[in-house]
């Protein structure tokens, strides 16, 4: 049958297909009718006939609660000579790194690997940090190490301070940080009076504002 023309079906056709849509997918109808006239109709040309005449096939597309959908795989199902591309047990791809090894972030900073882990982001750390952690101890919670030349390939132990983010985000705030690490040093006690000036204000306005409430 051509596509593209419209068709009009022959009275045959028409108590045909009236009679075998129920019941059946729109692709069983296209099969019987071929076999039955002879010739193909396309699905969207059954299906038009269907909805012309809401003629429905009664049968439920979806899954209701505790049905199985027999499309989909079991759980831990795998196809027979899968097999064939699995890893063995213990092997790794051809470019993994080992440990000990150094590359470079989308952020510009040096990791190095220290385990292997999945996901593998987590089997790497900032070189910076370790070296800190090796003179200093771990890098507590609230916490960065900064560059104070601001150049993060510059790993010295000189070059690294450790400062809370608080700090941190008011040397941004009020562009303290220098490409000269004294200048960057006076900066960071500059932010940590004007955090901790700030911190005092909030406390008086606090207490300030209780007092209020008490007297009401």
């Amino acid at each position: 049958m051509p596509s593209g023309i419209a068709y009009k079906y022959t009275t045959e056709e028409d108590q045909w297909l009236r009679q075998n849509i129920p019941g059946r997918t729109s692709y069983q109808v296209m099969e019987l009718f071929e076999q039955h006239f002879g010739y193909k109709i396309t699905k969207l040309r059954a299906d038009k006939f269907r909805d012309k005449f809401n003629i429905r096939s009664g049968i439920k597309t979806q899954w209701g609660h505790g049905q199985v959908n027999m499309f989909v795989p079991p759980k831990g199902y795998h196809a027979p000579g899968s097999e064939k591309g699995w890893f063995k047990n213990g092997s790794q791809p051809k470019n993994t790194m080992p440990i000990g090894s150094i590359k470079f972030g989308k952020d510009g900073y040096q990791y190095k690997k220290i385990a292997f882990v999945k996901p593998s982001r987590f089997g790497w750390k900032l070189v910076h940090h370790i070296l800190w952690e090796e003179h200093h101890g771990q890098v507590p919670k609230g916490h960065v190490v900064v560059f104070k030349n601001q150049n993060i390939q510059d790993i010295r132990i000189e070059n690294l301070e450790l400062i809370t983010r608080a700090d941190h985000a008011r040397m941004c705030q009020m562009k303290l940080y220098s490409d000269d690490e004294t200048i960057t040093e006076t900066g960071i006690n500059i932010a940590k009076v004007v955090t901790v000036m700030g911190k005092k204000k909030r406390q008086l306005k606090e207490q300030k504002d209780g007092r209020k409430k008490q007297v009401n």
